[in-house]
Order: C-alpha cells, then sequence, then structure tokens
C-alpha cells in the first residue's frame, strides 16, 4: 500500500493534506479523487472571486500527481469581463 495526500478547494474552503492515505497504487487514489471531486461539484457551483473547485493527489513525498479542477468563468455580452 503507497501513501497519498489530497488537497481540495471547493466553494467555501481551502483543505490542506494533514493526513495520509492508503491505496494500492496512484490509480486507485485517482479514482477516489474523481469521486471526491464529483461530491464536491454536486454540492454546489463554486461562486465569488475564487471560482475554482479542484482536487490535487500529492503521492508520499507531497509531490502533486494530478490535478482535476472546474473553473467557472461568467461572461455576459452586455458586460465587459473585468480583471
Amino acid at each position: 500500500m503507497a501513501q497519498f495526500y489530497f488537497r481540495s478547494t471547493d466553494k467555501d474552503d481551502f483543505h490542506g493534506e494533514e493526513c495520509a492515505l492508503e491505496f494500492a497504487d496512484s490509480e486507485a487514489a485517482i479514482t477516489e479523487a474523481r469521486v471526491a471531486f464529483a461530491e464536491m461539484v454536486a454540492e454546489g457551483l463554486p461562486e465569488g472571486p475564487n471560482s475554482v473547485i479542484s482536487v490535487q493527489v500529492l503521492d508520499s513525498t507531497h509531490t502533486q500527481i494530478i490535478e482535476l479542477r472546474l473553473v467557472l468563468q461568467i461572461r455576459r455580452a452586455d458586460f465587459p469581463l473585468q480583471f
């Protein structure tokens, strides 16, 4: 079993990688990340200036191996986009 860490950003908050989780391999960890990501999106789309939902999977050395990300950008034809 290998250890993996997860970081996530949802519509409410950022969550760091305090605890390691054990999976048979990186593909199993990625599958779990996909499930968590789908659940986060189902809870609601991002709002406000931080319009991102993401899940990152890190290996035992805290090196990122994958990131799942949803970025919500809204453009209105009658309102110019501002940065």
